[in-house]
């Protein structure tokens, strides 16, 4: 186990922004609307943008450490980082001049990266342990729930569960860290400073020495059904996660189904090489080969069409009595769809209720809208009838 001195207990962040170019992650600072607020202004300044350089062919490349902070846009209000300690949940605290705040962040493929600490030459990884269960530092090996999927855009990057899909790294104000059901909240949003450590700290050096991924053959695309059991008629919002791109939103009726077609991931495993050097300068080795889940490839945000307003005329110099009808787009939920053959080919979804019970409206992607509707114009046939019913209605007691 690490020296807790070792690994134990204001900086301005740069916000990771993922562009993949070939095999390139590329992170920048950035800053946008449905994102983590402006970086904060702070003395210790020194950010540079971040580029994760992966090699083109699965040849013994050395890849060099980046090394750094990491915060959520929930807990940089409060000035916390990600620390990691062995023998305790990690947590969000105040930065200090410690081992145990700056992170080994390697992609060991195209947008899955393990987050370690090094101590006496052994690596140590954020690993994750239950749904909606704690992250702890355990010594790294072949285990899925030490990998993280990097996914989101501009602002907005998320590091997914790649052991428990559908669950996202979170940290919070009170410095809780823990997996939570995958939103778009600011506890999931993740930002980085890449500032140099403090030399005194003699932080080993990690190199990424090979990697390799074997991908299992993908499945067929899955058929499915997306039901509304609700009263009223919804509208969705279908995301692909893989290539960060929302379609056109659709309706369903209520009652009513809509058919899609969908991809799916089968997993595949990865094979991994790291050097570590210690304080003396000897170089330990580590290798692991894990088998990668199937991805969630898709998560569907669900709103709610409710009445919002209606214009009556009280003039009784319009046609109609009922001259615009608006509605409004509540957001109900965002829930993920099964992953691999989870996502069985027939199957029905029953879209309100998933996105009911995940209880997580402000999580939806979006905001949508929709058109308002005016009552059409009357034929002269139905204007003679509705003044015959407006005359009948005034005589009457």
């Amino acid at each position: 186990m690490p020296n807790p001195k070792s690994i134990t207990k204001r900086f301005s962040t740069v916000v990771i922004r993922c562009l993949f170019v070939g095999w390139a992650i590329v992170l920048t600072s950035v800053a946008g609307a449905q994102g983590p607020p402006n970086p904060p202004a702070n003395p210790a300044g020194g950010f540079q943008p971040l580029v994760l350089n992966l090699p083109v062919a699965n040849a013994a490349v050395v890849q060099p450490q980046q090394r750094g902070r990491l915060t959520t846009a929930d807990a940089d209000q409060r000035g916390l980082v990600l620390e990691g300690i062995a023998g305790i949940p990690v947590r969000m605290s105040l930065p200090i001049a410690d081992p145990a705040q700056f992170w080994v962040i390697t992609p060991v493929n195209q947008n899955l990266v393990r987050i370690q600490l090094s101590d006496h030459g052994k690596l140590w990884s954020l690993t994750a342990t239950a749904l909606a269960g704690p992250v702890v530092l355990q010594i790294s090996r072949r285990d899925a729930n030490q990998l993280w999927r990097v996914s989101g855009q501009g602002a907005a990057i998320r590091l997914d569960s790649v052991g428990f899909p559908g669950q996202s790294l979170a940290g919070n104000t009170r410095g809780v860290v823990r997996l939570e059901p995958t939103s778009q909240v600011n506890s999931q949003f993740w930002l980085a400073s890449y500032q140099r450590p403090p030399a005194h700290l003699h932080l080993p050096v990690v190199r990424l020495v090979q990697h390799e991924y074997r991908p299992l053959p993908a499945g067929r695309p899955a058929r499915i059904q997306l039901f509304n059991s609700h009263r009223s008629e919804i509208r969705i919002v279908l995301t692909d996660l893989m290539n960060q791109r929302s379609y056109p939103q659709q309706s369903i009726q209520p009652g009513q189904s809509i058919p899609v077609s969908l991809e799916r991931d089968l997993g595949g495993e990865i094979i991994e090489r790291y050097e570590v050097s210690d304080s003396t300068g000897r170089i330990h080795v580590d290798e692991f080969i894990t088998v990668v889940p199937p991805a969630i490839l898709y998560d569907i945000s669900v709103y709610e069409k409710f009445l919002q307003s209606i214009a009556i005329d009280r003039t009784g110099k319009s046609p109609n009595v009922i001259e615009d009808v608006n509605y409004q787009a509540k957001s109900v939920g965002i829930f993920p769809l099964p992953a691999g053959n989870a996502l069985r080919d027939g199957m029905q979804i029953d879209v309100w209720q998933e996105a009911v019970l995940q209880a997580n409206p402000g999580g939806v992607r979006g905001p949508i809208s929709l058109p308002s509707q005016r009552t059409p114009a009357l034929s002269p046939m139905e204007k003679v009838l509705q003044e015959q019913q407006r005359l009948q209605s005034r005589q009457r007691p």
